[in-house]
């Protein structure tokens, strides 16, 4: 099968973080022998090419560079939408044109712009909903009718949560499907051998385009609860790993030098795969006390590793953690039941040993991404079968 595959980002030499999830969707799929176009589109720079081709682990990625506008309203998104769509399809048109289905990620930029594209072509599409288009896009777009829906045969959501926000707006058409993505399941987990117990949250700070700003993740909220709980987690030798995007904030530095002990928070920054891996494996818990979701890869991962985790109520956190099973849940936005439930995690080591052994059996049975190709792939099958009648 030919699939022009139009991905939010994908990895490079100088960014193997970016788009990591596409790569290994793109990967997947190449083993089931399908041959996949991949494209995506980045803001331009002077120093970027308009088009460009790089090989990153095999896999050919076409690079198209637009001077596009970071959106806060629907104006601009609509405006970045057709700057790509009408370039895109100038310079791409061709390498689509012999494609058996378009898949596209991200349903309100991606989906828009490729869903044109595939009406022109007469070409089935599948969207693929990504969290912050649903919770954030939607919103900001502010109104019920979306005609450019009609250009999409079926959307792919990774979590319930998503799925069932979707049905709202388009609850007939098209066909909406959730898939979980998964992870890797490590066979070999690692037991860590820390005095306290040791925390890590890796959502970041960055000022991203939704309606909870840099506190989307949850880093505010955390940093918010761990202040109140400071003396117990001292006193308890736990600690704290701090990472992700624009971690390093000015918030998060002005809030670390004002702790009774900054000794405990250690600022990590982004990681790489490989890092991720590491710091999983010398961690107990992880947090993820995220304001909007669809369904965090961070979690998923975690639990692979054999890692219980404390999170929010938002988006697809419930579908994973079973509460005081393999986890606890609370109140997105609520600084006090964050605050208990690191106190109580940091008091109970052994039971976090025990959640983790239940979290790593929850990830084998419903979490593994060997069977997630597979599964698209069926979806794709169900969707041109569906168009050709």
């Amino acid at each position: 099968m030919k699939i022009f595959f139009l991905a939010s980002s994908f990895p490079d030499n100088s960014n193997p973080m970016s788009g990591i999830f596409n790569f290994r969707f793109v990967k997947q799929m190449r083993e089931l022998g399908e041959d996949l176009d991949v494209v995506f589109f980045k803001m331009w720079t002077p120093r970027r090419k308009i088009i460009s081709t790089y090989l990153y682990k095999d896999i050919k990625v076409t690079q198209v560079c637009l001077p596009l506008i970071p959106f806060t309203t629907s104006v601009f998104l609509q405006v970045n939408n057709f700057i790509c769509g009408w370039v895109g399809w100038l310079m791409l048109k061709k390498q689509m044109s012999d494609s058996d289905i378009i898949h596209s990620v991200s349903l309100t930029t991606n989906g828009i712009i490729a869903g044109k594209w595939a009406k022109k072509l007469n070409v089935p599409h599948i969207a693929q909903a990504i969290g912050s288009d649903v919770n954030s896009d939607l919103i900001l777009m502010g109104r019920k009718e979306h005609d450019w829906i009609k250009n999409i045969n079926g959307i792919i959501t990774n979590s319930q949560d998503l799925q069932k926000s979707l049905k709202k707006y388009f609850p007939v058409k098209p066909e909406i499907k959730t898939i979980y993505r998964g992870i890797q399941i490590n066979t070999v987990q690692v037991e860590t051998l820390n005095k306290g117990v040791s925390f890590l949250f890796l959502g970041g700070l960055s000022n991203k385009t939704s309606v909870n700003g840099i506190n989307t993740k949850g880093g505010v909220t955390l940093m918010e609860a761990w202040a109140k709980a400071e003396n117990e987690m001292n006193m308890l030798d736990s600690r704290l790993y701090f990472g992700g995007p624009a971690s390093n904030h000015p918030l998060f530095i002005k809030w670390k030098s004002n702790l009774k002990f900054p000794e405990k928070v250690s600022l990590i920054g982004q990681l790489d795969p490989v890092e991720v891996k590491s710091y999983l494996q010398k961690t107990d818990i992880v947090v993820v006390p995220s304001m909007e979701e669809g369904l965090p890869n961070f979690l998923t991962e975690s639990y692979a590793n054999g890692k219980p985790a404390i999170g929010s109520t938002a988006g697809g956190i419930p579908e994973v953690i079973v509460n005081d099973q393999t986890g606890y849940i609370f109140e997105k936005g609520n600084v006090e039941q964050l605050k208990e439930l690191l106190i109580k995690s940091a008091s109970n080591p052994a039971k976090n040993k025990t959640m983790g052994k239940k979290a790593y059996e929850r990830a084998k049975f419903f979490f593994n991404s060997d069977c997630y190709s597979e599964k698209v792939l069926n979806f794709y099958k169900q969707i041109i079968n569906s168009a050709s009648e």
